[in-house]
């Protein structure tokens, strides 16, 4: 067993933000710029105007992924939405597997 295990912030369960935008601290929320890289932002931006209430809803594949010139973009921008799902800021359904995927706000969408 490796004594070198990583220290999770206080609240990577979930339930009051979890991931990079966790600052330690319980109730405590951090600004994007504090703790996302440019480009996760600019996704972040990319959701604040294809997403304009709490009633939108977005197709991740068609609306976002088609839209990027190469595999390797593709990639970082499905990697960024699940950072972002993870930290609650945005909702995804997916009814089917291989199916649509579906975004909207999430419960942590603005900071």
């Amino acid at each position: 067993a490796d004594s070198r295990m990583p220290v999770l912030p206080l609240e990577f369960d979930g339930a009051g933000g979890s991931g990079a935008a966790s600052t330690g601290r319980r109730g405590a929320r951090a600004s994007l710029s504090e703790n996302y890289t440019m480009r996760t932002m600019e996704l972040m931006a990319l959701f604040e105007e294809k997403l304009p209430n709490e009633d939108s809803f977005v197709d991740f594949i068609a609306e976002i992924l088609k839209q990027a010139p190469t595999r390797f973009v593709r990639a970082q921008r499905t990697y960024d939405m699940l950072v972002l799902v993870s930290d609650r800021r945005l909702s995804v359904r997916q009814h089917a597997p291989y199916g649509d995927i579906m975004l909207r706000r999430g419960g942590g969408f603005r900071v």
